[in-house]
């Protein structure tokens, strides 16, 4: 009677292995078919705006009016600037071929202002141009190089 229960238990063991292994496999089959679907939900996402090329009305010791032309550089959203110990600089989208499709990554650019309203800023033409993506906002700091989801 005693080896009876011991080849029961033998046999309950490798068919809880044999369940666990099943398991393992499923996950690590799924992991492969939606790990870029599954990664892209934890990306932050990203309010961007695309740069306008035009002129900037901005008010000169709070009486006078200046029309900057679009030769002097493009308009951003004052949201979308950021400061450091190295100066001004903003993130655009950078798009990259992925394996499940187009990756979005944030690139850091340094920028220089030319003259600034209460909402938006002139900068010149550097590493900018005009049909350039510009993060606006971010639901978590970046770095250079992250990959975000566009809102």
């Amino acid at each position: 009677m005693i080896e009876w229960g011991r080849q029961d238990s033998d046999r309950g063991r490798k068919t809880f292995i044999r369940i666990l292994f099943i398991i393992f496999t499923l996950g690590i089959v799924l992991i492969i078919l939606f790990g870029n679907t599954l990664t892209s939900f934890a990306l932050p996402k990203v309010r961007t705006e695309k740069l306008q090329n035009g002129s900037l009305p901005l008010s000169l010791e709070g009486s006078e009016l200046e029309k900057r032309s679009s030769n002097d550089g493009v308009i951003l959203s004052n949201e979308a600037i950021h400061e450091d110990r190295n100066g001004s600089y903003v993130y655009k989208i950078e798009e990259q071929s992925g394996a499940s499709g187009i990756v979005y990554i944030a690139r850091k650019v340094a920028i220089q202002a030319v003259m600034t309203t209460a909402t938006e800023t002139l900068i010149k033409v550097g590493h900018l141009s005009e049909d350039d993506v510009i993060i606006i906002e971010s639901g978590e700091s970046l770095q250079d190089g992250d990959r975000v989801r566009l809102q």
